[in-house]
């Protein structure tokens, strides 16, 4: 059997220290063992010196530093047998570029790609030497916002989602080639809650588009372009730091009151339209089913027959859901699934005229694939997968079958 070839990639680092979330990113690659760390590039050039921050922004930002993802690593005690190169950048403007010298040890490593986390703005030839070029993070929808600080800009804009970008760096500023994208819910009522999720769901990235060049060879590395440039942000002073503060506190308090006085309420719909329509126009009026009895909601529906449904029926006194066919003619529920752990989105599909569930039950550890008859009567159980998954969702791609989920861990 033919080993797979492992990609060959180095690191830009300024100093002796690393985030966490950084260190993590490596040590993903390393995991995957799809690819290998050549080398550290270590920038021995005097540190610039910048415009610091406003008293304000440094007060909120110690709030949150040197901590979970923040927290700072040595990272040659961490990496101790990896090797390093000491590289001195000539500056131009606001920009980086490596000496011939560099540029000819950089060319002899072989490298497939780079992982910058240091070297300020680097232009120029190096950017073009790795195979597969010299990869950086830039946490935020660069469509609105460059610059940064990470996470703050969204909660002071009240913006729901806050986007990060792992982008292929090229000549132009801001403006790099997307290799992965993703976007999160905004947690409006904590600054270090919104950074620490985005910084430690993004670490993965560089491992997963390494993944997909092992598994592909004959395939170049994807990348989509960024189409327009959002707005430059900078770090805020002090007026805008205490406003940032006082919407956080306020956005907290509407959160907690909220989490006191108020209970989700869920129910199902029918609509009379295509799915391929839906994603392109309005969605039409929806037929609501009659609401579920007393402390109870529906959730997660799916088509089970023309009048029945499978869904969760979730209890608030027992705090957990179960699964249940509802006849929508008759309002009649039958027991699917029911256990001490929480059961819910039965997702089912039909293969070979026999029909199946999976349902999402995380907190058994397991997933499990339910063959029932048209009773719900279990007739095998296939257990499919290990872990914490939740929303498991079959579907069949190139004659092979596939599960699409996430993890608890990764709301």
């Amino acid at each position: 059997m033919t080993e797979t070839k492992k990609l060959r990639f180095a690191v830009l680092v300024d100093g002796d220290l690393l985030k966490k979330w950084q260190t993590d990113s490596i040590q993903h690659l390393l995991d995957a063992e799809c690819a290998e760390l050549v080398t550290f590039i270590q920038n021995v050039s005097p540190a610039q010196k910048n415009k610091p921050a406003s008293l304000g922004f440094r007060y909120l930002y110690k709030k949150i530093d040197h901590n979970g993802p923040l927290q700072l690593v040595e990272w040659k005690k961490a990496f101790h047998s990896a090797s390093v190169l000491e590289f001195t950048p000539e500056s131009k403007g606001i920009s980086n570029y490596f000496s011939p010298k560099d540029l000819a040890t950089l060319t002899s490593c072989n490298l497939d790609f780079v992982l910058r986390f240091g070297f300020g703005i680097l232009k120029g030839e190096a950017l073009t030497i790795p195979t597969y070029g010299i990869w950086s993070f830039h946490h935020g929808n660069p469509r609105i916002y460059r610059g940064g600080p990470a996470g703050f800009w969204e909660i002071f804009n009240g913006d729901c989602i806050t986007g990060s970008i792992l982008q292929r760096l090229n000549k132009k500023l801001d403006q790099g080639k997307i290799i992965r994208e993703g976007f999160f819910q905004t947690t409006d009522h904590s600054y270090r809650a919104n950074l620490h999720h985005v910084l430690e769901e993004t670490a993965i990235w560089p491992s997963l588009a390494a993944k997909a060049i092992v598994s592909h060879p004959e395939q170049k590395l994807k990348t989509d372009t960024i189409s327009e440039k959002g707005k430059l942000y900078k770090a805020p002073g002090n007026i805008t730091a205490l406003l940032f503060v006082l919407k956080v506190l306020s956005n907290k308090l509407s959160f907690h009151i909220n989490r006191l006085f108020s209970a989700e309420k869920w129910n199902v719909g029918r609509v009379a339209q295509r799915i391929e329509d839906l994603v392109n126009q309005p969605l039409a009026k929806v037929n609501w089913l009659n609401e579920a009895p007393k402390n109870t909601y529906y959730a997660d529906p799916f088509a089970w027959s023309e009048k029945e449904l499978l869904l969760e029926l979730f209890d608030y006194k027992t705090g957990k859901g179960s699964l249940k066919k509802l006849d929508t003619n008759s309002g009649k529920l039958s027991n699917l699934l029911e256990s001490d752990t929480h059961y819910s989105y039965p997702f089912s599909i039909e293969e070979n005229s026999k029909k199946y569930v999976l349902p999402e039950n995380y907190k058994s550890g397991f997933l499990k694939l339910y063959e029932l008859d048209e009773n719900l009567t279990v007739l095998k159980e296939h257990g499919l997968l290990e872990g914490e998954w939740i929303d498991p969702t079959l579907f069949k791609k190139d004659n092979q079958w596939w599960i699409s989920c996430t993890h608890q861990s990764s709301p």
